[in-house]
C-alpha cells in the first residue's frame, strides 16, 4: 500500500488556516492606520503599491509594536507596509 508522506498533507492544510489569519491582520493594520489618521487630523494617506516592495525590505517594525509582525514583510506585504507607517506617525 501507498503511503503519502505526513508533510504533504500538513502544508496545505496548514496553510488554508494561516491565510485567513495573516489577511485579517493585513486588514487590522488598514484599519488602524486610517484611524490613527483620523485622530492626527491627517487628510493626506499613504497606499501601498507593489514598487513599495524594495522600500520595506531595510524596514523593521520596533517595539512597543510587537517584532513578531516582521514576518508580514513576507506574508503580507501591504499589512507589513501599514504598520511601518502607523510606526513612523509615532
Amino acid at each position: 500500500m501507498f503511503k503519502i508522506p505526513t508533510p504533504y498533507l500538513v502544508n496545505p492544510l496548514l496553510e488554508l488556516l494561516y491565510s485567513p489569519i495573516v489577511s485579517a491582520i493585513g486588514n487590522a493594520a488598514k484599519v488602524v492606520y486610517l484611524s490613527r489618521l483620523l485622530e492626527n487630523g491627517i487628510n493626506e494617506i499613504r497606499h501601498y503599491t507593489p514598487d513599495d516592495i524594495g522600500m520595506l525590505a531595510s524596514q523593521a517594525l520596533q517595539l512597543p509594536m510587537p517584532t513578531k509582525l516582521n514576518k508580514l514583510k513576507k506574508t503580507h506585504p501591504e499589512g507589513f507596509f501599514y504598520l511601518n507607517e502607523i510606526q513612523r506617525m509615532g
